[in-house]
């Protein structure tokens, strides 16, 4: 990916496929480079399933930065 410099496409088809989700139950993700790999179909149950765990992690972190550092 990097020796391609395929980041930014990578990007931007993640942040195309979370846009289509905020109005669709499914949306496609493409991503050409990757073949077949590259085109899923993404649920946007699946999708919030997958944000709640990250975000319950950094809520975790969070709330030991705070603890730890005396900030009520």
């Amino acid at each position: 990916m990097i020796d391609y410099d395929e980041g930014s496409p990578l990007c931007r088809a993640i942040s195309a496929t979370k846009m289509a989700l905020s109005q669709a139950d499914e949306a496609e993700f493409p991503f050409p480079p990757l073949g077949k790999a590259g085109r899923k179909t993404v649920r946007r149950a699946d999708f919030e399933a997958r944000m709640a765990e990250n975000l319950g992690r950094i809520e975790g972190t969070l709330d030991e930065v705070l603890f730890g550092t005396g900030t009520p």
